[in-house]
């Protein structure tokens, strides 16, 4: 089996550091359980400029929690603290623009979750 890519690796590490950095224990402890369900996504921003168009070097992601009462944000991160590369962060801006023009993007009109 291979090693999942290191900004895999590292964004679990900033999952685990966010679940331990929670003060309240239970619900960290209920976060985690909904992590392990698979009921959490991890979802891609960019800052806009004036004319709606996405400045790349502003890509961050948050890993966002579905609990029963809603989406939770846990944590957002950089690209440059999952150890992306800027190729990496164009293909991204790519990838976005295309589920825009789609309606894909997560809550869009033809997102498939």
């Amino acid at each position: 089996m291979t090693e999942p890519p290191i900004h895999y690796r590292l964004l679990r590490a900033f999952i685990d550091q966010a679940l331990l950095n929670l003060p309240d224990k239970p619900t960290a402890l209920r976060i985690a359980r909904l992590l392990d369900q698979g009921k959490y996504d991890i979802v891609s921003h960019f800052d806009l400029t004036d004319d709606d168009k996405p400045i790349a070097d502003t890509l961050t992601y948050s890993v966002d929690v579905k609990a029963p009462e809603g989406w939770w944000r846990l944590c957002t991160l950089g690209w440059r603290m999952v150890g992306l590369e800027w190729a990496d962060v164009q293909y991204e801006l790519r990838n976005t623009l295309r589920q825009h023009e789609e309606g894909t993007y997560p809550g869009g009109p033809q997102d498939p979750h």
